[in-house]
């Protein structure tokens, strides 16, 4: 055989291959896909019965725990058969270290979360930074992305250290800043996202969590 046209072969063969385990391995895995706690969070629950009302419309009748358990047994069998087809390629991504443990991409948040920070100097609170809308606080520090995953970490669980340490943290940087503040109030805030066409205009937020720290004790 010609070495040259063996070598374009061998070529093409490996390309064709890392193109397959490109291609396999993006398709979405387990994880987050898998979680049951993940599918009866209220922002999903709230998508099935988005989904089975539109079901409704075109005559196929399904409540939306029904509509759960179908989507549920379709993923089980969907991530069964992408486990066999992403076999072959496991060891070659993980040595050729292209191999990805993060999710790109996830289902919009209709009902998003903001952490507002506010400040009272004697005269009632002032918001000095939120998340959804910015602020000359630190904003350097606050929109930086480490900090924005911990606001959507705390915005997606009830975990109440995580509130502990960011009061903390952001207490001595006001203690800091502003010499003569009484009380710091952190506060998270949600909002629902009208639907498209409804005509509805956004309500107000809803107060989910909320800690508030007297400055002068501290001192």
């Amino acid at each position: 055989m010609n070495p040259k046209r063996a070598c374009k072969s061998v070529r093409a063969a490996f390309l064709l291959f890392h193109l397959l385990a490109l291609g396999f391995l993006s398709l979405p895995g387990p994880g987050r896909l898998s979680n049951r706690g993940v599918w009866r969070s209220r922002h999903n629950q709230e998508q099935f019965a988005l989904y089975s009302g539109w079901l409704s419309q075109v005559g196929l009748e399904l409540t939306p725990r029904e509509f759960e358990q179908k989507a549920w047994r379709l993923t089980r069998a969907f991530l069964d058969l992408r486990t066999k087809a992403v076999r072959p390629f496991e060891l070659y991504a993980t040595t050729a270290g292209f191999h990805q443990s993060w999710r790109m991409f996830s289902n919009p948040q209709t009902h998003p979360a903001a952490v507002q920070i506010q400040l009272d100097r004697g005269d009632g609170y002032e918001t000095i930074f939120e998340s959804t809308s910015g602020g000359t606080w630190r904003s350097d520090e606050l929109t930086h992305h480490r900090i924005r995953k911990l606001f959507g970490r705390a915005a997606r669980s009830r975990r109440q250290y995580l509130w502990v340490r960011f009061g903390e943290w952001v207490k001595m940087r006001i203690a800091k800043d502003f010499p003569d503040a009484h009380k710091l109030r952190l506060r998270q805030l949600r909002r629902d996202t009208p639907a498209p066409f409804s005509g509805h205009s956004a309500a107000a937020p809803r107060i989910e969590n909320e800690r508030v720290y007297d400055l002068r004790k501290s001192r």
